[in-house]
């Protein structure tokens, strides 16, 4: 059973005011390769939805799968990380595979840094489809001595079960609930490792009906385990707020419920508007807490359309008026790091960005300390805590 008033982390229930700095939204060991394993593949299946991805050059042109990649690119995108090719990974990570990292070694030195800058615990969520590692992340909490939050549910219909057709909302409720109460696996050293937050539940715009399904079973869960609810939203004007309407309908709590990638999901407005913080309003009314989880992504060719993406400076600018208007405490903020140049060891910014560089950031726009623990400490542990 789950333990009403405790965080549940992978090592066990912890005591809400012992977590400390809280990043709610990363994933220390993922692979998302499984749907899609050749770069060749991942492009075919990106090349319309994923900035950088048209590269005639390359022999792929949009909307179009074939006849293949180009002798002199394909080499190239099989390489490791290095100093000279880092960037061209960043401008074309599905290519490369940037998203798989399966090292619990680099796992636990990325944490280290985040633990060294003042880091008090890290909230996984990889669901399943996305390589979650139960034991992995337990590992990496005995070896750091960082509290880890795991996640689970369900991600995108892409990476569903491939029977998930025929899979009943009751299944994937015991599946869910299961992982929460007894923990995953039956035997071994994985065995037990529960789940502490419902999540990503992944949500494409329109939704699948299969992601439909899943979203249901997550509301039931998080009902009956008493656990945080976080959301992946798809792409587009109303698809945030679409996400909170269905977790109502289907009798879950908007205030036990996370929104993630708020700062580049939300948005709709054209240039120059894209940074208007109005645009949050309707979303913050709902009361579900607000992520924004894109910390130390600052690159232009992460734009995939005519919406601009923000940097660091306009995601503390959305806190703080947010908070201004009343929002305070929905506030939530981390990386989603899940690609391997954003990482430390590969010349990324880590998880460690937000206490290293992102707090002095918010001390010289002006928010007071008081905001800054409300968002890094008290919100976490209070959406973490088993209700």
């Amino acid at each position: 059973m789950t333990m009403k008033g405790f965080v549940q982390t992978v090592l066990g229930p912890v005591r809400p005011e012992e977590l400390g700095l809280t990043i709610v939204h990363e994933h220390l060991l993922i692979d998302m390769t499984g749907t899609a394993g050749s770069c060749e593949e991942r492009a075919a299946d990106h090349d319309t939805v994923t900035a950088g991805m048209n590269r005639p050059d390359a022999g792929w042109e949009e909307g179009e799968a074939g006849p293949g990649t180009t002798a002199s690119f394909l080499p190239k995108w099989r390489e490791e990380v290095t100093l000279e090719n880092r960037i061209d990974m960043a401008r074309n990570w599905p290519f490369y595979g940037s998203f798989r990292q399966n090292s619990v070694e680099t796992a636990v030195f990325e944490t280290e840094r985040f633990k060294m800058a003042g880091g008090g615990c890290v909230v996984d969520q990889t669901a399943l489809g996305m390589a979650r590692d139960p034991l992995g992340l337990r590992k990496v909490s005995r070896a750091t001595g960082t509290h880890i939050v795991m996640g689970g549910g369900y991600y995108l219909h892409g990476d569903h079960p491939s029977d998930m057709d025929e899979l009943t909302e009751d299944e994937l409720y015991r599946r869910t609930i299961r992982d929460a109460v007894d923990g995953t696996g039956d035997s071994g050293q994985a065995g037990g490792v529960k789940m502490g937050i419902i999540g990503e539940v992944g949500l494409s715009w329109p939704t699948h009906p299969n992601e439909a399904k899943a979203l249901a079973a997550a509301v039931r869960v998080q009902k009956d385990a008493g656990l945080a609810l976080s959301i992946h939203p798809g792409w587009g004007e109303g698809a945030a707020i679409d996400a909170v309407q269905r977790v109502v309908q289907m009798g879950g709590d908007p205030q036990r419920t996370i929104i993630s990638h708020c700062d580049h999901r939300v948005p709709y407005k054209l240039a120059p508007d894209s940074f208007d913080v109005e645009q949050f309003f309707e979303l913050a009314d709902t009361g579900c807490y607000m992520s924004f989880d894109g910390f130390g992504k600052e690159e232009s060719f992460r734009q995939n359309g005519a919406v601009d993406m923000p940097n660091d400076a306009n995601r503390i600018n959305y806190l703080m008026a947010l908070a201004e208007r009343g929002h305070g405490q929905q506030l939530l903020v981390s990386h989603d790091i899940s690609l391997l140049h954003w990482r430390n060891r590969f010349g990324g910014q880590g998880i460690e960005h937000i206490p290293v560089a992102v707090v002095p950031l918010m001390r010289r726009k002006g928010a007071t300390q008081d905001l800054i623990d409300q968002i890094l400490v008290e919100n976490p542990a209070e959406i973490l805590t088993i209700v």
